[in-house]
């Protein structure tokens, strides 16, 4: 479920509008409860059969005359389809040798000037792709060179001069794109063998410059299946642990949700045993303070989502009927 950039489109029984796709603060937030009314419409696949299943999507942050999600599903197909469900004739589908499909695991569209769609693959490739209304889509590469595994995330920086990319055996890729927007690969980072789920990059970074080595992109924190969290950037010889969320008695518990807080320059993390970790860090002399710890109110076994609502206002929800707040 994905907010398209633009937030919602027409006016509620309020008359009210946001032309964002948050609140602006928590009491705005709270305020547009019961005034806005929501649609649901269907996307028209062009296929003879429904046993497929949709793997990923996401919005394109491009200002076209309609909203844009793109949508991979398991036949090996991305389509294309505007706010209503109508679809656009444009459709990118990937088979091997052989003939069979190559499912898309996971999709990013990257922002301004260029506005890249960015897509991982089950058999490791990660394609850029530039994807134009008025004329047919192009293809502008495709590497297999750093992923040989089911990709689980890519992850464009907010300024799109990087893209992240994970797999299922714990490499990390790190990527530029040039003046034409083809991908150039820059490290690669493992620091274990589990699935590599979640990217957090530290936009806020307080450190000396110093202290990041020069970098040109802003680092990131990433994190997996072990719970361990690492900060790395364009060096992998500066990729270091920064913090580990464990379970009770100190078990390994894998990561849920991993966010920054650019505000504060924090990171916010939940583990798979639902217990939340507030840091900051790594300083200059490489440490990482941790400002608080609480446990959640739901089941362990239910998969735990968050959001940014407003700045500093983050909401979490599972599978209780309800949402939580927190400042």
């Amino acid at each position: 479920r994905r907010w398209n950039p633009g937030g919602w489109r027409g006016k509620g029984r309020g008359e009210r509008r946001r032309e964002g796709p948050g609140a602006s603060s928590a009491g705005e937030l709270l305020e547009m409860g019961g005034e806005t009314l929501f649609f649901d419409y269907k996307c028209q696949f062009n296929r003879q059969e429904n046993d497929e299943i949709v793997l990923c999507c996401d919005w394109c942050p491009r200002e076209f005359k309609k909203p844009l999600l793109v949508v991979g599903s398991s036949d090996g197909t991305l389509n294309l389809f505007h706010d209503e469900g109508e679809r656009h004739e444009t459709e990118i589908k990937r088979k091997d040798a052989r003939g069979e499909p190559h499912p898309p695991t996971c999709c990013a569209w990257g922002p301004a000037p260029h506005y890249l769609l960015a897509t991982g693959w089950h058999d490791g490739a990660v394609s850029l792709w530039n994807v134009a209304m008025e004329e047919k889509s192009k293809l502008l590469k495709e590497e297999k060179t750093v992923h040989s595994t089911s990709i689980c995330l890519v992850k464009w920086s907010p300024n799109g001069d990087r893209l992240v990319t994970a797999d299922q055996d714990g490499f990390v890729g790190v990527w530029k794109p040039d003046e034409r927007g083809r991908l150039v690969s820059i490290c690669k980072h493992r620091k274990g063998r589990n699935a590599v789920t979640h990217v957090a990059f530290r936009t806020q970074d307080t450190r000396s410059p110093a202290g990041l080595g020069g970098a040109e992109a802003p680092n990131f924190y990433f994190a997996g299946e072990d719970g361990i969290v690492y900060l790395a950037g364009d060096d992998p010889s500066r990729c270091k642990e920064v913090l580990k969320m464990e379970g009770p008695d100190g078990v390994p518990s894998g990561t849920a949700v991993l966010m920054y807080h650019a505000e504060k320059d924090t990171l916010i993390g939940i583990n798979d045993h639902l217990i939340m970790t507030r840091a900051q860090g790594p300083d200059d002399a490489g440490h990482t303070n941790v400002l608080a710890t609480a446990k959640l109110s739901a089941r362990a076994e239910d998969r735990m989502l968050a959001l940014w609502a407003a700045p500093g206002l983050l909401v979490t929800s599972s599978s209780e009927r309800l949402g939580r707040f927190w400042n």
